[in-house]
C-alpha cells in the first residue's frame, strides 16, 4: 500500500548489511524513506562488514542460473535460498534476485535476468492482489514478453485473513518447500514429495 505512493521509498532488505547500506542512503536522501521488516528476520545473525551505502531502487543477484528467474523479498528471499540450494541437486539452475527495493524498482536487473532465463517466479511475503508480484509481473509482461517460454508465477499469501493459530499458519505461509516444488513444476519435472526444510522460525509473537 505505501509503495502505491509517489515519491516515498519504500524498501525490504533482507539482511542486515543491507539495512545499513540502507538507512545510510535514506538519510542522505531528501525523500521519505519507510523501512519492512519482517518479525522472521530477528532470528539471522550476519556479521556486518561494508558500511557502504547501498542505492535505492537497487537489487541483488543472490544466485546466478539459466533456467529461472526468482525475485523474492525479505524473509522469502530465506527461503528461495534453501530451495535454490535444493533446486540444483535436481539440474534445476536460479537466477536469484534479492529485491531490496520496493520503490524505486530495479526494472534492469529483472528484465536482463527474465531475458535470459525465459521463466519467472515472483515470490513475496503478502497477498498476490495489487502486491509487488503482480507489479512485476506486469513490468515483465509489457517488457520482455517476447521472452517468455511459461506464463509467470506468483507465490504469495493465500486470499484471506492472516491466521493466528499455530496449525493454520503452518498451511498458510508458503515456503522453501512451496517454490521448490513450483520451479520443478514449471520446468516439467516430477515433483519430490519427502520435501524437508532447513529453516526454523523461531517467532512466538507478540502479533
Amino acid at each position: 500500500m505505501l509503495a502505491h505512493i509517489p515519491g516515498l521509498n519504500v524498501v525490504m532488505p533482507t539482511f542486515a548489511s543491507d539495512i545499513r547500506g540502507i538507512i545510510i542512503s535514506a538519510l542522505r536522501g531528501k525523500d521519505p524513506t519507510v523501512i519492512l521488516e519482517h518479525r522472521s528476520l530477528y532470528e539471522i545473525d550476519q556479521k556486518i562488514i561494508s558500511k557502504k551505502p547501498i542505492a535505492l531502487g537497487q537489487s541483488k543477484v543472490l544466485k546466478r542460473g539459466v533456467d529461472i528467474t526468482i525475485v523474492s523479498t525479505s524473509f522469502m528471499t530465506i527461503e528461495a535460498l534453501e530451495a535454490v540450494k535444493k533446486l540444483k541437486k535436481e539440474g534445476i539452475s536460479v537466477d536469484l534476485i534479492d529485491l531490496i527495493s520496493i520503490r524505486p524498482l530495479d526494472e534492469k536487473t529483472i528484465l536482463r535476468s527474465v531475458k535470459k532465463t525465459g521463466r519467472l517466479i515472483c515470490v513475496d511475503t503478502s497477498w498476490e492482489l495489487c502486491g509487488v508480484a503482480s507489479e512485476i509481473i506486469a513490468l515483465v509482461t509489457e517488457k520482455a514478453f517476447v521472452y517468455l517460454k511459461s506464463s509467470p508465477k506468483r507465490i504469495t499469501l493465500p486470499d484471506c485473513p492472516s491466521p493466528v493459530s499455530n496449525s493454520l499458519e503452518k498451511v498458510f505461509y508458503p515456503t522453501s518447500e512451496t517454490i521448490f516444488k513450483a520451479c520443478q513444476a514449471m520446468m516439467g519435472k516430477t515433483i519430490i514429495s519427502d520435501y524437508n526444510s532447513d529453516i526454523v522460525d523461531n517467532f512466538k509473537g507478540p502479533y
